[in-house]
């Protein structure tokens, strides 16, 4: 099931007005929500405004670069705005492949403005990649060497109640596991009171990335257990990813065996990297019922791996979100990854953001569950 959802934000506004010179001010409009589709011709406009009392001349420049930064149009408008009014400014081009792009505004050489566009992201393929695939490794047979790897690692976890992060609805635990190479990974466990048959939520952060009050790391909905793993890069390379995901695992072990666990209800989340990180969990564990994944990052494994094989052994329902002005080539390598998923799937661009809204994403990840009887 694949299905679009794009969100205006009413910060626009003021992050749109940009001073150009000292005289001119732009606004962007928000047109289409910035991605277009079938026959539409991608389109920027702006109100170029004067408060002055006389007539002032502007000049502008529009560069569309595909996502790889090489120039696809560069595009020109002039005119005169008359004394305190606004004149209308827009740059519009040819259907161009499927991608993300981006178009910078420039006045006398200074760029006043940058904007990413989407035209048919559905349509992505990974053969953008061409001849650089050639050559990288499989990530499903990585993924099954690791799942083997871990099941030759004797269990240990522990979970020590905090008292003073425990609450009248939830008992929040101290948690620790003995991964890969003898080293320590900790997170928090929390669980809501005298319930059995939980949904849980596995919530992966990069180490150093958690917040300064661990009961901001707890986002699942109130009625799940919630396990908070603070996952450490050890090694370089492959071996870097081997002991990201064997950690992974071993969480996923470990709730998984827990008696409150409703084994149908497994869930994983994150962002950045480790938003990368629960996008593959389901292919690690075919328990995982569901991953969320918010502006993954996939860098370290497209590095090694290639785009189809990333997403091969991903069979879960996946929900992916994204700002659409993140870097326009992150945005076209996920959506080469997402495109070759075959199980449900959905997709949400917030147009005016570089990252995901917070609150909003939770909205539509609880709504996503809700939606599947979850």
């Amino acid at each position: 099931m694949k299905r679009v959802l794009l969100f205006s934000m009413v910060s626009l506004a003021s992050a749109a007005s940009v001073l150009a010179a000292d005289t001119l001010s732009y606004r962007v409009r928000q047109v289409g929500n910035w991605a277009f589709y079938g026959t539409e011709n991608p389109i920027v406009e702006l109100v170029a405004s004067n408060p002055r009392g006389v007539q002032q001349p502007f000049s502008l420049q529009c560069l569309i670069n595909d996502s790889n930064g090489k120039p696809v149009f560069r595009l020109g408008q002039s005119g005169v705005v008359q004394p305190k009014d606004s004149a209308d400014v827009s740059f519009s081009f040819l259907t161009m492949s499927p991608g993300f792009y981006n178009a910078a505004i420039l006045e006398d050489g200074t760029q006043v403005r940058s904007i990413n566009l989407a035209y048919e992201p559905e349509k992505i393929a990974p053969a953008m990649y061409g001849d650089a695939e050639a050559g990288k490794g499989d990530f499903t047979l990585f993924a099954d060497r690791v799942s083997l790897e871990r099941r030759d690692l004797q269990p240990q976890f522990s979970i020590l109640k905090n008292k003073d992060l425990s609450g009248r609805e939830k008992n929040v635990y101290d948690f620790r596991m003995v991964s890969r190479g003898d080293e320590e990974v900790t997170g928090y466990m929390a669980f809501p009171r005298g319930k059995k048959g939980l949904a849980v939520m596995v919530t992966f952060i990069m180490a150093g990335e958690g917040a300064s009050n661990p009961l901001a790391d707890f986002t699942a909905p109130a009625d799940m257990a919630e396990l908070v793993v603070y996952l450490r890069g050890r090694g370089t390379g492959e071996e870097y990813l081997r002991n990201l995901l064997t950690d992974m695992a071993l969480s996923i072990d470990f709730v998984a065996g827990r008696g409150e666990t409703d084994l149908s209800r497994i869930f994983t989340q994150g962002s950045g990297l480790a938003g990368a990180c629960s996008f593959l969990a389901g292919a690690l564990d075919g328990r995982v019922a569901v991953s969320f994944a918010a502006d993954p990052l996939f860098g370290p494994f497209t590095e090694y791996f290639s785009v189809e094989s990333i997403s091969s052994g991903v069979k879960n329902s996946i929900l992916l979100g994204m700002g659409l002005q993140e870097e326009a080539s992150v945005l076209h390598e996920n959506f080469c990854i997402y495109n070759t998923l075959q199980g449900n799937k959905e997709y949400f661009i917030y147009p005016c953001r570089k990252t995901v809204e917070r609150k909003q994403w939770r909205y539509i990840r609880d709504t996503f569950l809700a939606r599947r009887g979850k």
